[in-house]
């Protein structure tokens, strides 16, 4: 099992820098799958681009590579997450 992190600044250019990681933290773990290590990216981006948006704190990013993929993004808001108060039908 391999864990790493990285720190991220509250940054637009944060959302890159997430997606290279984790995609070296793929390949690096053995996962060579195009599809999978697409969707991981993809979806730390968004991980990423929300903490930037909403917490605008600095994000700490731990991706662990097993047979599992397990990708955390941790931010410095104490504020607990409230859902949104816009309908389903709002982009």
């Amino acid at each position: 099992m391999a864990v790493s992190d990285l720190t991220l600044a509250p940054a637009r250019e944060s959302a890159g820098e997430a997606r290279r990681f984790v995609r070296a933290c793929l390949e690096q773990g053995g996962h060579r799958r195009r599809d999978l290590v697409d969707t991981a990216v993809l979806l730390t981006s968004e991980l990423v681009t929300n903490t930037v948006l909403h917490a605008r704190t600095p994000a700490r990013l731990v991706v662990e590579v097993n047979d599992v993929i397990r990708v955390e993004v941790h931010d410095g808001d104490r504020q607990p997450v409230r859902p949104s108060e816009r309908g389903a039908e709002a982009a």
